[in-house]
């Protein structure tokens, strides 16, 4: 994984303000009534990083069959939640003491331009990137490499796959994003193996 991936970078801010403006296919049922944050009594101990190959997958998922297919993750335990920043599925583990550390993880998919968002803890950023980027591999997709950017190709599809963060932020996002011909000037290029091209 590039360190580039996971700079500061305004990306985390812009897609905070883009995630208000939800599209209404990205809007589940359950959020009519959702809580603004996980209540205490549907906190639970989770492994961060093995919900993060959960959240992996429902991502991948969503950004292929929609938004409303991240409900799946309700049957593994997650809260739809409903905020200034739109709908999110969230897992947060309940509160110990003063110095305990609480992880959290929540997935969305406003249904724009940024795909769908893995949400963690700062501190965790860089090591559940590299657990997202290892499930995205086993799931078929391998990475390939074009100038400064990354791709994860496959199952004839093609995936942008990044992390980012802002300084006034207590989280990273993690953003897995399907892109087409339309979105990626590298399937114009006529210098790149056709294998580079899957997903076009």
């Amino acid at each position: 994984m590039r360190r580039s991936l996971f700079a500061v970078a305004l990306i985390g801010g812009m897609a905070a303000i883009a995630s208000c403006t939800t599209s209404p296919e990205a809007i589940p049922p359950e959020a009519a009534n959702a809580p603004s944050q996980v209540p205490a009594e549907k906190r639970r101990s989770f492994d961060l990083f093995e919900q993060a190959r959960v959240a992996t997958r429902a991502c991948l998922e969503s950004e292929i069959n929609g938004p409303l297919s991240l409900r799946s993750l309700l049957a593994d335990g997650y809260t739809v939640t409903r905020g200034l920043l739109g709908v999110k599925y969230e897992m947060v583990q309940p509160y110990g003491g003063l110095f305990d550390r609480v992880e959290t993880m929540a997935v969305h998919d406003s249904g724009d331009s940024y795909g769908c968002q893995i949400e963690v803890p700062r501190d965790r950023g860089y090591e559940v990137f590299a657990v997202v980027a290892d499930e995205v591999t086993r799931l078929g997709y391998r990475r390939i490499e074009i100038g400064r950017y990354d791709r994860y190709v496959g199952n004839g599809r093609r995936f942008d796959l990044r992390g980012s963060y802002t300084r006034t932020s207590l989280t990273a996002q993690i953003s897995i994003y399907r892109i087409t011909a339309d979105g990626d000037r590298s399937c114009r290029r006529t210098d790149l193996p056709a294998d580079f091209k899957e997903g076009c």
